[in-house]
């Protein structure tokens, strides 16, 4: 039987690859430096013809095309193995990488929130100098307000305009208000003190001069609180607006200004 039907009839041998392994044969056979002389026409045709490879060779023919189907298997293990490290090493350093930014996160998180708690504490002490400076603040104006209907009383100033801002003082709604309805009670105030009264008795000549005294020291009491209730309040807007006052507000740990 011819090598290539005998290579055909052989089951493990693919039939596209029997003239591959007839080739090699063939180039195994002439390059045996035993077989080495001039090849005659007749010898290249019986080549060609696939008539005049020798059993040997067609063997070492096949044992090298098994050899180089073993030695190319092992190269695509080695390949597809280096290609299943190298994704595993991939996957290393992601899970890496997404640790230490898990870490940083929390890390961040600890400190801002430390800082928030420190801000919350100087906000909120601020806050509380400012509204209990306010409160000061507010018993003086009432104060205020309270001793215009004694000026009434002993016919100093305008009646109306005095009840009417004495009014506005106690109820005007906001600090700020209450300060601008003061300056202006305050100045109607002293308008009555210095206006002439009538023909009054000793007694209500003192009584006036006590009120006089007494207007007097609430007005100085106004502008000391007044002055510290400005202080606390700028106090308060600085401490809510340096950073560990932003973290604090923005935690809800601090009320900011308004």
């Amino acid at each position: 039987m011819k090598p290539r039907e005998t290579l055909m009839a052989r089951p493990e041998i693919p039939d596209d690859e029997v003239d591959d392994i007839v080739a090699l044969a063939a180039r195994l056979q002439d390059e045996d430096p035993a077989r080495v002389r001039g090849a005659t026409p007749a010898e290249v045709a019986e080549v060609a013809a696939e008539l005049d490879i020798e059993p040997e060779y067609v063997q070492a023919a096949l044992e090298k095309w098994h050899a180089d189907k073993a030695a190319a298997a092992e190269a695509a293990a080695a390949a597809e193995k280096a290609a299943l490290q190298d994704k595993k090493a991939a996957s290393k350093r992601r899970n890496g990488a997404f640790w230490g930014a898990l870490a940083c996160i929390v890390l961040l998180m600890m400190t801002t929130g430390a800082l928030a708690t420190l801000g919350a504490a100087r906000v909120n002490g601020a806050h509380h100098q400012m509204v209990t400076a306010q409160a000061q603040l507010s018993v003086v104006l009432d104060r205020q307000a309270a001793i215009a209907p004694q000026l009434v009383a002993l016919g100093g100033g305008d009646p109306a305009a005095l009840t009417q801002l004495a009014s506005e003082v106690g109820s005007a709604a906001g600090i700020e208000t209450r300060l601008q309805k003061s300056k202006a009670l305050g100045i109607e105030m002293a308008k009555g003190l210095a206006s002439e009264p009538g023909t009054v008795s000793e007694a209500d000549a003192q009584l006036r001069l006590n009120l006089q005294h007494e207007v007097t020291g609430t007005q100085n009491r106004i502008t000391t609180e007044a002055r510290r209730y400005r202080t606390a309040q700028a106090a308060y807007r600085e401490a809510a607006s340096g950073l560990t006052g932003r973290l604090a507000t923005g935690y809800g740990l601090a009320k900011a200004p308004e």
